[in-house]
């Protein structure tokens, strides 16, 4: 076997001299013939078939010395094999034949062969693949040539449904699909997910490929199991060429898919300007709504393509459509900052304050994620900056709570109220509190934010950013005259707070404000208990240098040793020692 493998031609006519066994078969099956054919060793195989080698024996995986010499093109040896009565119609464990390899790899003249001796070109694998289907895969022509002239039937299909001619068209092998056509193929057969062979050239962009399919009567408007057409496929992927040829044959650019889409909302979402533009030429409807409510216009204003935009609303569309959830043209725009598509939309009298499902306007959105070119556009068009969605935030609490600073500029220009709380009781100023945006709080503070509002849970500004440990935040406060003692519905101050998370430098802020560290909050606990709780020693030493009372007990009857103890903390422990405290 090894001889033959390698090709050693004398080595082995030395061995069958000996009566080597040229029918043996290896652990996988192989006989010595099927490797020497596998490698094309002509005078090997001759030597071995004169000698009786089987040329039908099959290895484990049902191949045989036939298909692996027609699998890598050796004609020679082919020829040999089917001299000495080699089955060409004989299939391997997935039901391939010798000709379905060899049309696969475009060896023609093996094909040839093989069709001489009576080669089946329709006989299917087990997942339904011919000769046919997989040299027109390939684009190999002369094979295929060969094959429909052996009456290969080229409307077979595969088990997923598909035919030659959808897999040649898929792959842009134009004179295959020539040459399928001449067959007179069906070229309108569906494959079990409802493709044809024009969607798949049409979406791949195929142009000579789907100009030979129309000749031949290929139906545009056939729709995919998920409602796309061939005009859909190739108007998403913006195929100019491809969508005027379907056009010119009556492909109907109204038809919507499963979820309501059309081939015009298709390529307003992807930008396709020339391709939008042939099919409002050809009266596509740019006011259908898909299932969500969305149009072309709202799709183009959400991606930011301006010259889509501007050919949509020379259709006179009407921008303020809202779709299921309320939102607009203008809001999506909006939402991600295009403004020269915001600014387009205005001009064709786009009305800002639209409030959606949740109660938000484009100017909310805008303001959200600080697109401040936009949010100045608005404001020129009167958008209302006092308006409360549904949560009862504004636009300014939005731009505040993201730290958005020239937004909150130019709102608060506009007499935006920085007072406004909204469902939950928070203001701007309490949400650019708590996540540090320093410059907007002085902002809000120039503009006469009170500091001293408190939320549902009664926190304040200044106990929030006590909380986040926003230094600079909780000293322009204080500069205010916020009130450090005020207490919130669990009964926690600002220096409660503050000592809890460890924030030193926060703590001396307050200290200084003269806020009170004796205060007990609904537990019992104090500033000092928290802070040795967790073990802050220099928060424990600036409140121990305020004469604070180390023996005070909470509800439970613990003590700030007590809880410094419980934790480990044994630096805490020593300072609170010193300090008096009680063992």
């Amino acid at each position: 076997m090894l001889a033959s493998l390698n090709g050693h031609q004398q080595v082995v006519e030395l061995l069958l001299n000996e009566k080597a066994d040229p029918n043996i078969q290896n652990n996988y099956g192989s006989t010595a013939l099927k490797l020497a054919s596998l490698n094309g060793h002509q005078q090997v195989v001759e030597l071995l078939l004169n000698e009786k080698a089987d040329p039908n024996i099959q290895d484990n995986d049902g191949r045989t010395a036939l298909m692996v010499a027609s699998q890598n093109g050796h004609q020679q040896v082919v020829e040999l094999l089917l001299n000495e009565k080699a089955d060409p119609n004989i299939q391997e464990n997935n039901g391939w034949t010798a000709l379905m390899v060899a049309s696969q790899n475009g060896h023609q003249q093996v094909v040839e062969l093989l069709l001489n001796e009576k080669a089946d070109p329709n006989i299917q694998e087990n997942n339904g693949w011919t000769a046919l289907m997989l040299a027109s895969q390939n684009g190999h022509q002369q094979v295929v040539e060969l094959l429909l002239n052996e009456k290969a039937d080229p409307n077979i299909q595969h088990n997923d449904g598909r035919t030659a001619l959808m897999l040649a068209s898929q792959n842009c092998h134009q004179q295959v699909v020539e040459l399928l056509l001449n067959e007179k193929v069906d070229p309108n057969i569906q494959e079990n997910n409802g493709a044809t062979a024009l969607m798949l050239a049409s979406q791949n962009g195929h142009q000579q490929v789907v100009e030979l399919l129309l000749n031949e009567k290929a139906d545009p408007n056939i729709q995919h199991n998920d409602g796309r057409t061939a005009l859909m496929l190739a108007s998403q992927n913006g195929h100019q060429q491809v969508v005027e040829l379907l056009l010119n044959e009556k492909a109907d650019p109204n038809i919507q898919h499963n979820d309501g889409r059309t081939a015009l909302m298709l390529a307003s979402q992807n930008g396709h300007q020339q391709v939008v533009e042939l099919l409002l030429n050809e009266k596509a409807d740019p006011n259908i709504q898909e299932n969500n409510g969305a149009t072309a216009l709202m799709l183009a204003s959400l991606n930011g393509h301006q010259q889509v935009v501007e050919l949509l609303l020379n259709e006179k569309v009407d921008p303020n459509i809202q779709n299921n959830y309320g939102s607009t043209a203008l809001m999506l725009a909006s939402l991600n900052g295009h403004q020269q598509v915001v600014e387009l939309l205005l001009n064709e009298k786009a009305d800002p304050n639209i409030q959606d499902n949740d109660g938000r306007t484009a100017f909310m959105l805008a303001s959200l994620n600080g697109h401040q070119q936009v949010v100045e556009l608005l404001l020129n068009e009167k958008a209302d900056p006092n308006i409360q969605n549904n949560y009862g935030s504004t636009a300014l609490k939005l731009a505040s709570l993201n730290g958005h600073q020239q937004v909150v500029e130019l709102l608060l220009n506009e007499k935006a109220d920085p007072n406004i709380q909204d469902n939950d009781g928070r203001t701007a100023l309490m949400l650019a509190s708590l996540n540090g945006h320093q410059q907007v709080v002085e902002l809000l503070l120039n503009e006469k934010a009170d500091p001293s509002i408190q939320n549902n849970y009664g926190s304040t500004a200044l106990k929030l950013a006590s909380l986040n440990g926003h230094q600079q935040v909780v000293e322009l406060l204080l500069n205010e005259k916020a009130d450090p003692n005020i207490q919130d519905n669990d009964g926690r101050t600002a220096l409660m707070l503050a000592s809890l998370n460890g924030h030193q430098q926060v703590v001396e802020l307050l200290l200084n404000e003269k806020a009170d560290p004796n205060i007990q909050n609904n537990y019992g606990s104090t500033a000092l208990m928290l802070a040795s709780q967790n073990g802050h020693q220099q928060v424990v030493e600036l409140l121990l240098n305020e004469k604070v009372d180390p023996n005070i007990q909470n509800n439970y009857g613990s003590t700030a040793l007590k809880l410094a103890s419980l934790n480990g903390h044994q630096q805490v422990v020593e300072l609170l020692l010193n300090e008096k405290a009680d063992p």
